[in-house]
């Protein structure tokens, strides 16, 4: 019936309003004449009680049980401020596990795609809400943006997000944005817009600052962020950064234990570093190394093509925007767009792993070592595979470079047509001749470059001097080595400090003038440190004496003599 029609009726036969309760009106329709049985209230509450199912995850039943656990609170416009903590987390799974008998399903099964069925569409129906907005009356914006397959068990997801929450040292308010409690399931779905960076997962992204929390299922491949095209879109996101904050937790197979792989140092492991130079790098390596690295199989066979949405309709969309084309049409099985997606997205996430990688111990066995390094050198390709990328900061500290095998993987994994790179090699045991060779390895098109060889103990000045020859081309306008902790000396490490034209300089020098430079430099640090100290003492010298004058009987005159005499011969010098 349509709405012209239904605004034309007229009530010909009505009761009072007491009365009208389990009585029916009589309706006519004044475009037609024609007469309407209207029911009554009473027979409309029946109809619908009888029409809702009565069990399911959108029965009365389950409804009402929801409802009583999840009162709405308000509405929290911007969906980037809907994000969830870990308190509100578990407040969820204890409902889930109070209520999973009743939904037929057991709780060391239970999915987000459960959640999701059975809690977040039926408490979210009424209001058109999202449940963050049932959890909560005040908006919270995400410290990190969780991408993760709703295929994952809820028991491993909230392991997960607990425990980076621990290793990070992070409040229990700090949010982290989960798409299936930001949402509105009743309204517009997720949004997939023509252009990306008008998406709502943009802007939740945007939000976190792009730090991105990678949740992963190390005993399913299929239940891999990496095979799942709504975690390809969203770490696609990230592909214009530098590199973008990912952090990694999965649990690991004893079911009990959690392995994270952070971006960087925590907050711990950085006080460490300052304090005691190697003891922040060797506490990270020592946490990540429980990690598995199967997930790297995974990385290698990524193809944006080959992953898969619970919806069709999602996918054909997700990939037409990544190719630029309307949205409904059916997605193409081959295009240029497609192959650089996956290129990118490959080399992205064997950035996020390439860290924990090399730092494996090697294999003893031959047959094992082969494997290995086959695996690191496929890893090594798709890393390099990125050839969009025009800068790169990447974080190797503590890795096993000392071995010529790893070392040659590591170089092997830049993009070709890198700009700018910052590259941090931190006691990671390089070599001098590995650092030679690794200036051969540099890209053509580099223009700024810093690598910071801190704590490699191996590098001398005339490792320095090779580097230089080979690195020294004209596209490079800036050159910032870090060399503390090494055994290149003092005055070269000071000519480093002056910059790229003070070693353009120092490396046209002849031989003889190259050390004699340096030798003036390490003179001229020497004396200054003596200059320092004399300082020092004829400040200690000259506030004992203004001690003296203030109390006469604080200082013997024995004394006074002395530090009268003291501070004459240093003026003398």
């Amino acid at each position: 019936m349509s709405h012209s029609q239904t605004s034309t009726f007229s009530v010909i036969s009505a009761e009072s309003s007491s009365s009208l309760l389990g009585k029916s009106s009589l309706v006519k329709s004044a475009s037609t004449g024609t007469s309407f049985l209207l029911p009554s209230a009473s027979v409309r509450l029946d109809f619908h009680r009888y029409s809702t199912p009565v069990s399911g995850p959108m029965g009365r039943k389950n409804l009402k049980q929801v409802a009583s656990g999840f009162k709405f609170q308000r509405y929290i416009e911007g969906v980037e401020n809907r994000s969830v903590t870990t308190a509100q987390l578990v407040q969820v799974q204890q409902y889930a596990l109070g209520h999973c008998h009743s939904w037929e399903l057991e709780m060391s099964a239970l999915t987000t795609h459960d959640i999701v069925e059975w809690v977040v569409r039926p408490a979210t129906k009424e209001k058109n809400s999202s449940l963050m907005e049932h959890l909560t009356n005040k908006a919270l914006l995400p410290s990190f943006f969780v991408s993760h397959s709703w295929g994952v068990l809820v028991d491993k997801f909230i392991k997960c997000v607990r425990e980076h929450s621990a290793v990070r040292g992070l409040s229990g308010q700090t949010g982290y944005w989960v798409c299936a409690y930001a949402w509105r399931p009743h309204g517009q779905l997720p949004d997939i817009p023509a252009n990306p960076k008008d998406s709502s997962l943009f802007i939740a992204m945007q939000a976190s600052q792009f730090k991105v929390l990678l949740v992963l299922d190390s005993t399913s491949i299929a239940e891999m962020p990496m095979t799942r095209t709504w975690c390809a879109f969203e770490c696609a996101m990230c592909l214009h950064k530098t590199m973008p904050a990912f952090d990694v937790a999965a649990v690991l197979s004893n079911d009990v234990e959690v392995g994270v792989i952070t971006s960087g140092f925590t907050s711990i492991e950085t006080r460490m570093e300052r304090w005691l130079p190697g003891s922040g790098i060797a506490a990270k390596a020592k946490r990540e190394e429980t990690f598995p690295l199967d997930v790297l199989r995974a990385i290698l066979q990524f193809n944006v093509l080959k992953t898969q949405t619970q919806a069709d309709n999602d996918r054909r969309r997700i990939l037409n925007c990544m190719a630029g084309r309307s949205l409904d049409l059916e997605p193409l099985t081959a295009d240029d767009s497609y192959h650089q997606v996956t290129r990118r997205l490959r080399s992205l996430f064997g950035l996020v792993f390439w860290q924990r990688a090399l730092s494996e111990d090697l294999p003893a066995e031959k047959g094992r070592l082969a494997a290995h390094l086959t695996v690191l050198g496929d890893l090594a390709k798709a890393i390099a595979g990125d050839w969009w990328r025009k800068s790169l900061c990447l974080c190797l500290s503590g890795c096993s470079l000392q071995h010529p095998e790893l070392a040659e993987l590591m170089m092997n994994g830049l993009p070709e047509k890198l700009e700018s790179l910052k590259l941090d090699l931190s006691c990671s045991g390089l070599s001098g001749p590995s650092l030679h060779m690794f200036a051969r390895s540099l890209p053509a098109t580099l223009q700024s470059c810093s690598i910071d060889c801190s704590g490699c103990e191996g590098i001398t000045d005339a490792d320095v001097l090779a580097f230089l020859e080979d690195l020294l081309g004209p596209s490079l306008k800036t050159l910032n080595l870090g060399l503390s902790r090494t055994r290149v000396s003092r005055g070269l490490q000071k000519i480093n400090d002056k910059g790229l034209g003070a070693l353009r300089e120092w490396q046209k020098m002849p031989p003889a003038l190259q050390a004699q430079t340096v030798k003036e430099l390490e003179d001229e640090r020497e004396i200054t440190r003596a200059q320092a100290l004399l300082a020092g003492r004829r400040q200690a010298l000259e506030r004992l004496r203004g001690l003296g004058v203030i109390d006469p009987f604080a200082v013997s005159p024995n004394v006074k003599a002395q530090i009268q005499a003291t501070l004459k011969s240093l003026d003398a010098l």
